[in-house]
C-alpha cells in the first residue's frame, strides 16, 4: 500500500510565504532596493551552500533505514544498549561531516529504525 502523498503547499507553508513577502516588502520600502537585493543574494548564497548538505543527510538517512536491519540498530544504539550505545552514537556524530544539517536527518532515520532517543 502506497503512502499518501503530502501536500507541498499546506497551511504552514502559506503562512511562511506570507511572512517572507511581508518582511521583503518592509525591507524594500524602508531600506530600498539595494538592501533588499543584498539580503536576497546573501540568502540565496546560504541556501545553495546548505542544500547539498541537507540533501546528503536525507539520502544517508533514507539509505541507513534500508541497509541496517532494525535488530542491529536496536542492539547497537537501542534502549537496552546502555552507555555503549551512547558512545557509538557519539562517535557516529563526530565522524559524520556536515554538522546538524546532515546529522538531524540521519538521527531521525535511526530513531525510525529503532535507536533510543538518548543515543
Amino acid at each position: 500500500m502506497a503512502k499518501p502523498r503530502r501536500a507541498t503547499f499546506d497551511w504552514s507553508m502559506i503562512v511562511i510565504v506570507a511572512i517572507v513577502i511581508a518582511a521583503a516588502a518592509a525591507v524594500y520600502v524602508r531600506d530600498g532596493a539595494a538592501a533588499f537585493f543584498s539580503v536576497l543574494y546573501g540568502d540565496l548564497d546560504l541556501f545553495f551552500d546548505v542544500l547539498p548538505k541537507v540533501l546528503a543527510g536525507c539520502l544517508i538517512g533514507a539509505l541507513v533505514t534500508l541497509l541496517l536491519p532494525r535488530e542491529v540498530v536496536t542492539r547497537w544504539v537501542g534502549a537496552e544498549s546502555g552507555i555503549t550505545g551512547l558512545f557509538i552514537a557519539t562517535f557516529a556524530g563526530v565522524v559524520l561531516p556536515g554538522g546538524p544539517l546532515a546529522i538531524y536527518p540521519v538521527a531521525s532515520a535511526f530513531l525510525v529504525a529503532g535507536a533510543d532517543m538518548g543515543a
